[in-house]
């Protein structure tokens, strides 16, 4: 697989040996407008969804235009509109955000340098030292069978005989959210049932089993357990559900597949609207809502939302963890252990 130019060097005198040892080789031209439209349809209903669910008509037709039927520059359009379409929090990439892809492009793809670009040419060289039976000429054929497969998924139909030798390029579907990929399923919480000891409180038990305590811990504990009307007072042999604390756990989804995250629970409000300023977290709703969790006392939750996806708060649960933004995540420093 190369550009252009490569079948000239291939027909070059220099290279003639080269040539004579050459398995496949394989050209398509420019796609149609409605086969470029097939190719973006066919590519999205692998990840399970379709170009009428991603994109506007506008904005396809206005994909197809700017990639003059060129495979290469139909993924590069795509996968571009995505990252600006994820960014900008659309639910669908329109002619203004396809308008943005061309416009922030610092250098023009030649027509003439990327004409033939979805030229495939498998070259295979064989010295005459590795051509001694015909048990490594079939492991040379298996080879260039699983080099025209990305992913082990054909890229186009079978029925698509003239788009086949596309197989070898790759619409980058997987950069960013945007499109409506299947939902991952959540993970159902693993709860422990443990029996209270004497001394034993809310904060000691988050200790034992989370290696930390802090306010966020304590709400997702008392949340798994309603009957516990005070924090600060639980009963000997009672027994108590410790929830499992995951990235999943952190995901509140409503009746309508909307998506929010506690990013955690504090003692003050004003604790809370911390993240209003976070980057990570721009255009995104921050809301502030109070829990009573005994008669004197009031803690805050901090929610993000809405998310489109589960996958979407996965994502942003993970930026977050990473810079130390989710205390039921944050991992404690090691014991340091002393000897003399």
């Amino acid at each position: 697989m190369g550009q252009p130019e490569i079948e000239a060097k291939l027909d070059s005198k220099e290279l003639r040996q080269l040539k004579q040892r050459i398995v496949l080789r394989s050209t398509i031209g420019y796609l149609t407008e409605e086969e470029s439209r097939r190719y973006i349809d066919y590519r999205l209903r692998l990840a399970g969804s379709s170009s009428s669910k991603v994109f506007t008509p506008e904005a396809l037709s206005l994909i197809c235009r700017y990639s003059r039927g060129i495979p290469l520059s139909i993924n590069i359009q795509c996968n571009k509109a995505f990252g600006i379409g994820y960014r900008l929090s659309r639910k669908r990439i329109d002619p203004s955000i396809v308008k943005k892809v061309n416009k922030s492009s610092s250098k023009k793809i030649s027509v003439s340098a990327i004409a033939l670009v979805c030229l495939v040419v498998i070259i295979i060289l064989l010295g005459r030292e590795y051509i001694k039976s015909t048990s490594e000429k079939q492991a040379l054929q298996a080879s260039v069978q699983r080099s025209m497969v990305v992913g082990k998924i054909p890229i186009l139909p079978p029925e698509s005989n003239d788009l086949t030798s596309q197989n070898s390029l790759n619409l980058a579907l997987n950069d960013k959210p945007s499109v409506s990929l299947p939902q991952p399923k959540a993970k159902k919480p693993i709860k422990k049932f443990v029996k209270v000891k004497e001394g034993d409180t809310l904060s000691s038990l988050s200790k034992r089993y989370y290696s930390q305590a802090n306010i966020t811990l304590i709400d997702k504990i008392l949340m798994s357990n309603p009957e516990i009307t005070n924090p600060h007072l639980i009963k000997t042999n009672q027994t108590i559900q410790i929830p499992d604390i995951t990235e999943d756990s952190l995901i509140i989804e409503s009746p309508d597949r909307a998506f929010k995250v506690h990013l955690g629970t504090f003692l003050r409000a004003d604790l809370a609207k911390q993240y209003r300023d976070e980057a990570d977290l721009e255009g995104k709703e921050i809301e502030i809502v109070s829990r009573k969790i005994s008669a004197q006392e009031t803690w805050y939750m901090a929610l993000a939302g809405e998310f489109d996806s589960r996958e979407e708060c996965l994502k942003t649960i993970r930026i977050l963890r990473s810079k130390g933004l989710l205390p039921a995540l944050i991992v404690p420093p090691p014991k340091i252990k002393w000897t003399i």
